[in-house]
């Protein structure tokens, strides 16, 4: 009685198999013999197959024959004809005796061809003519991937104002299987750019969101990027081009040296101005926002006018004016005055000081005043020990005889002032001595580091790198 049902049910399921046009799978021929095969269950991943899916059945040189059509009503349910090869003929028909059998099964609704693992529960597992055999086929899912947008420009970013940028795209799961991601590896200038995923594994038909953020904190200023990442997961590897460039404001200064002048705190009744005024132009030719933070002189003498505030923004292609006063000391009659004007400004990394040379004359009373300037005194200069750990002897040579008062410093690396040597007012009080000079500068108080000593006139200078070791 069991025979006989099993019989019915393979008839029946063939018969509406066959009285169905295939739509995906097609077998290569029919011929005078058969062997049953029935699936009594067919599932991907524990669900049944639906109304429209279909099984092939194909035998060792991968030759379709048979095909069971899911359409009787039935979820998982068919019957199969499994057709042997005709002898007569030299085309490739099918099964012979012996040959063992595989199944594919063919996902209409997601169009996916996937292969199945049969379980035998009775009947034999190779061809054999006129025999049946009952099985269930299992087939794991897989799944598809959509991720139109695969590569972003993030233009130029100005590190300064802009907030980072954050680029998002879907990536969807159309297959009947899980997504899964695994590791993410990249070529290029990977760490410039920031990716997450909102999620680790994404269902069929379902989606998740690649978020990518330009830039992140391990970026230099006026620089492209460019970088490949491989997502890999349990379908295709998914890959992205994404590329940016951060901005670089830049300072020009148009003259490193500013002559102010002479001046007088009083009237000298030569007309003499009491104050003498200029200013800098400063223009920022670069592509993204300067900062100008901060404006301070070396010599109390210069300064700029009281309206003149600091923390200055200056646009690309825009310029801005620095004004410039010169304002001698009550008590500096006669007196030389030189030294920098320092614009600490953001306009690389780090923040970089940039430096004019400024001078001028303060004059009071009766003075015999030259037709021409004198010429300027020539001079070396240098130190030894260099390095050194505590002190250092400066030597310097005047050449010829000196009308300007000479001025010996000791700057930093960013131009502040750490040690006058000589305050401005020369080797003594009215001009230089021709001949060589010697001053220890004592370094106890500096940390170790690269510092610069300047000997200067108000025209002509020399300067020296000098190593302190501690």
């Amino acid at each position: 009685m069991k025979s006989l049902t099993l019989s019915f049910t393979i008839a029946f399921l063939m018969s509406a198999g066959l009285a169905t046009a295939q739509e995906h799978f097609q077998v290569a021929g029919t011929t005078d013999a058969t062997h049953s095969l029935l699936l009594m269950e067919c599932n991907i991943d524990g669900n049944l197959l639906p109304r429209g899916d279909e099984v092939g059945a194909f035998d060792p040189q991968g030759v379709c024959a048979g095909v069971g059509l899911f359409d009787n009503g039935e979820d998982g349910l068919t019957g199969i004809a499994l057709w042997r090869d005709d002898p007569d003929t030299d085309f490739d028909e099918g099964f012979e005796s012996g040959d063992e059998y595989t199944c594919r099964i063919w996902d209409a609704d997601r169009g996916i061809e996937l292969a199945g693992a049969l379980e035998i529960r009775e009947g034999p597992a190779v061809w054999e003519r006129d025999a049946f055999t009952i099985a269930t086929l299992t087939a794991r899912g897989v799944p598809r991937i959509i991720a139109e947008q695969r590569e972003h420009d993030f233009g130029l970013l100005d590190l300064l104002v802009d907030e980072p940028a954050v680029w998002e795209t879907e990536i969807r799961n159309t297959g009947n299987g899980d997504l899964t991601f695994g590791q993410i590896t990249a070529q290029g200038d990977s760490s410039a750019f920031g990716l997450v995923l909102s999620g680790d594994v994404v269902e069929p038909d379902s989606s998740t969101t690649l978020s990518v953020t330009f830039p992140t904190d391990d970026v230099r200023l006026g620089t492209n990027y460019d970088a490949v990442f491989t997502i890999s997961t349990n379908g295709d590897d998914i890959v992205y081009h994404f590329v940016g460039e951060t901005g670089m404001p830049r300072f020009v200064i148009d003259r490193d040296t500013v002559d102010m002048g002479e001046a007088c705190p009083f009237d000298d009744g030569y007309n003499t101005p009491r104050q003498t005024f200029d200013s800098l132009r400063v223009t920022n030719p670069g592509n993204a926002l300067a900062f100008l933070r901060q404006v301070t002189f070396d010599d109390p003498a210069f300064s700029t006018r009281g309206d003149f505030e600091d923390s200055i923004f200056i646009a690309p292609g825009e310029e801005i004016f620095i004004p410039i006063v010169f304002d001698p000391l009550d008590d500096d009659s006669g007196l030389h005055h030189a030294g920098y004007v320092y614009l600490d400004a953001i306009s690389s990394e780090p923040s970089t000081f940039l430096r004019v040379w400024l001078y001028g004359r303060s004059v009071w009373g009766i003075e015999v005043r030259p037709e021409a300037p004198l010429e300027p005194s020539t001079f070396s200069l240098s130190a030894f020990p260099n390095p050194f750990n505590s002190s250092t002897t400066i030597s310097f040579s005047v050449g010829a005889y000196c009308n300007t008062p000479l001025r010996l410093a000791i700057y930093d690396v960013n131009g502040r002032l750490v040690a006058d040597l000589l305050d401005g007012r020369g080797v003594s009080r009215n001009a230089p001595t021709a001949g060589e000079h010697k001053i220890v500068w004592d370094a106890s108080g500096v940390g170790a580091g690269v510092y610069f000593v300047r000997l200067t006139d108000g025209i002509n200078s020399s300067s020296r790198k000098i190593v302190v070791m501690k």
